[in-house]
């Protein structure tokens, strides 16, 4: 192979390809190699063909390409020998039934390894004949890290509980349906008239209508009543009143009118002379001072003792140890309280003998009872 000549300066701008071209045609004898070189070089340019460069330049100055486009490939059509048609299964096939695995065959896990002690290794245990730890008052641990102790745990289950008697559940259920059967008395229809004679000391109303107070005996008057000296305050005769004239309202009012046309000193002897004339007085009634229902009920009612709006103390019984009082609230609800429950909002911290507290947040109120 002969080497090519190396030129003094290589002209700019040009590729690997275009030195070797130009060297292989400097060389004066060009033998077959070298021939061969110049082929190659020229058979690896790539240089577009004419045509296409042509319609290049022509689409670039007219905008329109001198060839048709290629068309793109149709989608490809499926057949119907492709196409699946659903098919219903058949009802009528009968087969064998299958075996079943043993039960041994399922059984696939393996068994959990043996557990060591979990006490330290090389410790010695007192077992008794048993093959237990000999329990301590302090706790003694066993070879399954548990403390054992001696005696009985300070949390104790609760006693057994009595068992039912059957006998006796018998004897309940046979009192149970004697009592099913009893019936309440009815009420009596002279119950009004017994209530009457517990509380009128054996008679009823009717009966101490009909009584009426015995006559004076006359052997309670002395014999010589009418010849004893007569009193200070005894008179020999009493005058009667001038009764009052019917129509003395009348009079009154036109004495009132001629008040207004006469003169006053008229008005006065008219008025004299009205004045002067029998009154009839009305006869005074006297009311009993027995005591009625309506008295007594008058006499024992309080105004305005109590705020209904409020809560008010009504009354407190129980001993002292165990006071209960009886409140009212504000809704007219009447409620049984002691020490500790809950009333408008707050909780009962004392009872006394006239009074309540009551905790209500951070205030501390009172009730006391209605005097009376």
């Amino acid at each position: 192979m002969v080497a090519p000549v190396e030129s003094a300066s290589q002209p700019a701008g040009l590729t690997g390809t275009d030195i070797a071209v130009l060297d292989a045609l400097r060389q004066s004898e060009p033998t077959d190699l070298v021939a061969e070189a110049i082929f190659d070089a020229v058979e690896g340019l790539q240089v577009a063909p004419i045509i296409e460069l042509s319609q290049a330049a022509q689409y670039a100055a007219v905008g329109i390409w001198q060839s048709v486009p290629e068309m793109p490939e149709l989608p490809a059509v499926i057949g119907l020998g492709d196409l699946y048609v659903a098919s219903i299964d058949n009802t009528d096939l009968s087969q064998d039934a299958v075996a079943l695995p043993l039960a041994s065959g399922l059984a696939t896990d393996d068994p959990l390894d043996f557990v060591t002690s979990p006490t330290i290794a090389g410790s010695a245990f007192d077992l008794d004949e048993r093959g237990l730890v000999r329990a301590t008052p302090d706790g003694t641990i066993n070879p399954d890290g548990v403390m054992i102790f001696l005696g009985r745990p300070s949390p104790v289950p609760p006693p057994t509980p009595n068992r039912p008697d059957p006998q006796a559940e018998a004897q309940i259920n046979e009192q149970r349906s004697v009592l099913a059967r009893l019936r309440p008395r009815t009420r009596p229809d002279d119950l009004q008239e017994q209530a009457e004679r517990a509380h009128l000391g054996g008679l009823s109303l009717a009966e101490l209508g009909q009584k009426r107070p015995r006559s004076r005996p006359a052997s309670s008057r002395p014999a010589n009543e009418n010849s004893l000296p007569a009193t200070e305050q005894a008179i020999a005769t009493s005058t009667v009143p001038r009764s009052r004239p019917v129509n003395f309202a009348n009079l009154v009012d036109r004495a009132q009118r001629n008040t207004n046309n006469t003169a006053p000193a008229s008005a006065s002897a008219s008025i004299a002379g009205i004045l002067n004339q029998p009154a009839t007085i009305a006869p005074t009634t006297v009311t009993p001072s027995i005591p009625t229902s309506a008295s007594v009920a008058r006499q024992a009612t309080m105004e305005n003792s109590i705020n209904l709006r409020k809560v008010n103390l009504i009354g407190v019984y129980g001993t002292p140890s165990n006071r209960r009082a009886l409140v009212r609230l504000a809704s007219g609800r009447y409620k049984k309280v002691m020490v500790g429950d809950k009333i408008d909002g707050g909780q009962v911290v004392a009872i006394g003998d006239t009074e309540l507290r009551y905790q209500k947040g951070s205030r501390s109120l009172t009730l006391k009872m209605p005097n009376g």
